[in-house]
């Protein structure tokens, strides 16, 4: 049961209400996913197998209105909370990768510590965040954003093995992507702007 995603989406879901809540399994609310939820503001309802529920986490209520307070509140758990959270790694690439490696026939972490990096963890993490994978309790499977990245090399590349080679050309660059390969630049950009953090500093930086 992945709760902490759950919370993300939860949140993603705040401007429209006075307050958001995700509902999970009591025993699967991790200490973690807790913390999450109050840099969040998302409030959390823990379901006993019985069916009882309790509050486990009470959020502040917010409005749904754009004011001050509530502008700064998300900015605050978004930027500080989401993103320090999510992302290891500091390179886009690592987390583009990852769907290729999920569409591989060779095991997901051999391939992708081999090709593109040993951190196969922090890349994980970063590539569900970006909604590239839906990282599950026994498979990790791809989302329809994951699947046009795989498309996109599959037809820049002509399959995903060759795609793989050419990320293994990038290991330890610290070059920007949109320098490296301008196109899977474009790429990161369209992922990385789908993530609701990254909207939120636009929209605050505009």
């Amino acid at each position: 049961m992945d709760v902490e995603r759950g919370i993300v989406q939860a949140y993603d879901r705040l401007h429209e209400a006075n307050v958001a809540y995700v509902a999970a399994p009591v025993e699967a609310v991790t200490q973690s996913a807790r913390t999450l939820a109050r840099q969040l503001n998302v409030g959390i309802l823990g379901v006993d197998p019985g069916g009882c529920v309790e509050p486990v986490e009470v959020p502040r209520l917010v409005g749904n209105r754009t004011t001050t307070e509530t502008t700064a509140i998300r900015f605050q758990a978004s930027a500080q909370g989401v993103t320090d959270k999510s992302f290891g790694l500091n390179h886009p690439k690592n987390y583009l990768a990852y769907p290729l490696a999920v569409s591989h026939t060779t095991d997901t972490e051999e391939i992708l510590s081999e090709y593109v990096v040993r951190a196969v963890d922090g890349a994980r993490t970063g590539a569900a965040f970006l909604d590239l994978i839906e990282d599950g309790p026994t498979a990790v499977r791809l989302t329809p954003l994951g699947r046009e990245v795989v498309r996109f090399a599959r037809r820049e590349y002509g399959s995903v093995d060759t795609a793989l080679a050419t990320f293994e050309n990038w290991m330890r660059s610290r070059e920007r992507l949109c320098d490296l390969a301008p196109k899977w630049g474009l790429v990161a950009r369209r992922v990385v702007y789908g993530y609701p953090v990254t909207r939120l500093l636009v929209e605050e930086l505009q």
